[in-house]
């Protein structure tokens, strides 16, 4: 079990329920905490386990799965013990908030493939995106984060919304080329928290969507917002959407871009689907 103690909502005592409730049912456990960026990784890279939890964000798992991509196979199964400002895969896994339903998830033992993307050839399991979202997480005050969690992202919205460089970047794919100042490439039908985006993906299945907007002002980002709270961003007519079986995101200028949370730096970005998958802990 892999604890990031940085992680919001971080709660050793969840961590060692879990672990005493494994070691009631003959499982031998070890507990450690991750020190600093990167080091999930190299601990999903190299422990002898036959399974690894880690609790923490989405930050956090997306380390534990770029840390097992570079395992052969077989690798450990990985488990998720949601912590963290925002733990969106635990939807898409159909994963208890209940400490003890948790545990039995994991003795229970059923899993299921993790589909995986890449975006310049790093992997994510949520989504990766270039845009407003994505210069958002790059302006989130971290200090404000581990304090107040979401709202420190709420924050940096407001802030960037009325300063916003709404550049265009060219978007193609194998069918289509075209211009837009929005473009999400989503790998779960959750975003952000357990808001729903789209209700026909899944990191459970094949497959990833497309998401994006042609035009984008104050009015239609407050619009937007609004009804990803509500649950009706599936309706909106501000956004378009459309299978991603590989997508090339191309900028005159430098447009933000992100993967599962995390500022991964500006365009282009290449995106695709990875041909390997996880083994993961399913509810």
């Amino acid at each position: 079990m892999v604890a990031n103690p940085g992680a919001g909502r971080h709660d050793r005592n969840t961590v060692n329920f879990i672990a005493e409730r494994l070691r009631g049912h003959d499982c031998r456990v070890e507990v450690v905490e991750s020190h600093a960026a990167g080091h999930i990784g190299e601990i999903a890279c190299a422990a002898d386990a036959e399974a690894i939890l880690i609790a923490g964000g989405d930050g956090s798992i997306n380390e534990a799965v770029g840390g097992l991509l570079k395992r052969p196979r077989p690798r450990p199964v990985l488990g998720v013990i949601p912590q963290g400002t925002a733990n969106v895969l635990c939807h898409d896994l159909g994963l208890p908030s209940s400490p003890s339903e948790l545990a039995d998830v994991f003795l229970r033992g059923r899993v299921r493939p993790l589909h995986i993307g890449l975006a310049n050839g790093n992997p994510f399991v949520l989504m990766a995106s270039a845009g407003f979202d994505a210069e958002v997480v790059g302006r989130v005050d971290q200090r404000l984060k581990r304090l107040t969690g979401r709202f420190a992202y709420a924050y940096a919205a407001i802030k960037v919304a009325f300063g916003y460089k709404n550049y265009d970047m060219e978007v193609t794919t194998r069918d289509a080329k075209f211009l837009a100042k929005l473009a999400i490439v989503s790998n779960s039908k959750y975003y952000g928290g357990k808001f729903l985006i789209d209700n026909e993906t899944s990191a459970l299945t094949p497959g990833m969507k497309l998401i994006f907007a042609r035009n984008l002002s104050v009015m239609s980002l407050i619009t937007l917002a609004a009804e990803l709270l509500m649950g009706k961003l599936g309706d909106s007519s501000l956004i378009e959407r459309m299978p991603a079986r590989g997508v090339q995101l191309r900028s005159r200028h430098a447009i933000a871009t992100q993967i599962d949370g995390d500022l991964l730096g500006t365009t282009p970005m290449v995106i695709s689907e990875c041909p390997d998958t996880i083994e993961v802990f399913v509810g």
